[in-house]
């Protein structure tokens, strides 16, 4: 939105000679955004319970893990394995603290929760990538496509019985 179209090529890097764009970095990132989100979850329960001691370990090897590879993978995959790096990082995070909380407080996720949350982004998703193939290079395109995606997004969670009208209705 910021710089235009010039930021998808704006940064190449070639690697196994496969062209590495920006937008791809990025899709990496967002990805880790969602494992960090989730390992903040289990690390606040273990904190909220008063057994924040046992995190101390596991963030001192995650930050001797990720600066090692940084070390050794960015002078030559550039900004791609930084993105990878982390990826790979906060999943393992995620298993950690999530083992813990689960070892420690007995905390187990309902598989069937992010099963509803993964079928319900799937019409959302693919309207934005409609969108964006039929992309005008507008910002009024960006606006529609998150109207279309949200409104997508709360029509599945009502068919899913998230939530229902009369929820909506006390939320208005």
């Amino acid at each position: 939105l910021v710089v235009g179209s010039d930021f998808v090529t704006s940064s190449t890097v070639n690697i196994l000679g496969q062209s590495i764009t920006t937008p791809i970095v990025l899709s990496i990132l967002l990805l880790s955004i969602l494992f960090i989100y989730l390992h903040q979850v289990f690390s606040f329960v273990l904190i909220a319970s008063g057994k924040q001691n046992i995190l101390l370990v596991p963030v001192i090897l995650y930050a001797i893990f990720n600066v090692s590879l940084n070390l050794i993978f960015v002078s030559r995959y550039s900004y791609f394995a930084s993105s990878v790096i982390t990826l790979i990082n906060e999943a393992i995070v995620l298993l950690v603290v999530y083992k813990l909380s689960n070892q420690l407080l007995g905390h187990r996720v309902n598989f069937n929760i992010i099963k509803t949350g993964i079928l319900s982004l799937i019409p959302p998703m693919g309207f934005i990538i409609i969108i964006n193939h039929l992309s005008f290079d507008s910002i009024y395109t960006v606006i529609w496509q998150l109207l279309g995606a949200m409104l997508l997004y709360v029509l599945m969670l009502i068919n899913f019985k998230v939530f229902n009208l009369e929820d909506i209705k006390k939320l208005i």
